[in-house]
């Protein structure tokens, strides 16, 4: 939602279609392993597994957002006259 500023509805309706996503997806992996025959506490790996992808998304995703920040610091500053 901070992302996008300008077109803020556009990232509500991100937001929700990936959190619709998830709630479908998480269900249907637990089933997979449990009728794999891993037993039943199966999709509580599963879920700490998505969890973990999920951190890394985020970890990855704010390393290119302070990234894209600090170049565009640094690209201003390039651009300004010095005198």
């Amino acid at each position: 939602m901070y992302a996008a500023t300008k077109a803020p509805t556009l990232g509500g309706s991100f937001a929700t279609a990936a959190f619709n996503v998830g709630a479908a997806i998480g269900p249907a992996i637990g089933a997979l392993v449990i009728g794999a025959g891993l037993g039943y506490r199966s999709p509580l790996w599963v879920s700490a597994l998505l969890v973990a992808l999920a951190l890394a998304a985020a970890a990855v995703a704010q390393g290119v957002r302070r990234r894209a920040t600090a170049n565009d610091g640094n690209e201003s500053a390039a651009a300004a006259p010095t005198g």
